[in-house]
């Protein structure tokens, strides 16, 4: 069973950043094979600089297909103080889908599989 919360399918609520970024991007491997099957990513604490005014959250890579999540603009900066675990979850699983669609020029929620959607 996947740990992927956003559709539901979570066994835990959250783990550590990393490993909520870990398995979200391993989901999207799996899910878009041709298109995501060798999707690198990295996790840093904070991107080293301000674009047009704001802290990127991601940056999406094209030429190395490889998405960087930055840490602490997403845990500190994107939301005030989240009620549970869970919902700390899909804050961090989100930004995962946003960095992956940009990288494929899809809308993040074009990249849920048909399966999960109503």
């Amino acid at each position: 069973m996947r740990h992927f919360a956003l559709a539901g399918l979570g066994r835990r609520a959250y783990g550590s950043f990393g490993d909520v970024v870990a398995e979200t991007c391993q989901f999207l491997r799996e899910e878009w094979p041709e298109e995501l099957g060798k999707l690198s990513w990295r996790i840093l604490d904070a991107p080293r600089q301000v674009i047009e005014g704001k802290l990127p959250r991601w940056h999406a890579d094209t030429k190395n297909l490889r998405i960087t999540i930055y840490r602490l603009p997403i845990q500190r900066l994107t939301h005030v103080r989240r009620p549970d675990s869970q919902d700390e979850r899909f804050h961090t699983e989100q930004f995962v889908f946003f960095a992956a669609g940009e990288l494929l020029g899809k809308d993040p929620w074009d990249l849920m599989p048909d399966r999960f959607k109503d």
